[in-house]
């Protein structure tokens, strides 16, 4: 047997063992959800207070399962996310609505500045995502 050969049958040995593997994880894990969150549903205006929501995307279950909140600064930076603009000060809560869960985001502020960055980070026993939303606001429509 040619080394090229032996080296052929032994990667589809390691195919098959990484694949049964995954099978065998799968099956002893119970339900394995994952979750996301979608995208940011606002019309931010400038000289307006902010408000604005976040489907969480695949959500089963019970809100007290879930935590989220806003990243800024050092957490941020730890995660490897450089924010360009400076802390906007938000409200962060979840909410369920018809079976669906949304991360809503409310200011007590008007918008001041045009270009305002959001990092968002979802977790759960599970695990957790981050995501980073911009937020362009438009001149106020009369």
């Amino acid at each position: 047997m040619s080394a090229q050969s032996l080296f052929k049958s032994l990667a589809k040995l390691l195919v098959f063992l990484r694949t049964g593997a995954v099978i065998v994880a799968a099956l002893t894990c119970g339900s394995v959800h994952a979750l996301g969150l979608g995208d940011l549903q606002s019309e931010p205006q400038l000289g307006k207070q902010f408000s604005g929501r976040v489907e969480v995307v695949g959500y089963e279950g019970s809100l007290e399962s879930l935590r989220v909140r806003r990243l800024y600064g050092d957490d941020a930076k730890k995660l490897g996310y450089k924010l360009l603009t400076n802390h906007f000060p938000l409200t962060v809560e979840l909410q369920e609505e018809n079976g669906r869960a949304f991360v809503v985001l409310n200011s007590k502020q008007s918008l001041k500045e045009p270009y305002v960055e959001l990092l968002l980070e979802i977790y759960w026993d599970g695990g957790s995502v981050v995501r980073q939303y911009v937020l362009l606001a438009g001149e106020p429509t009369h």
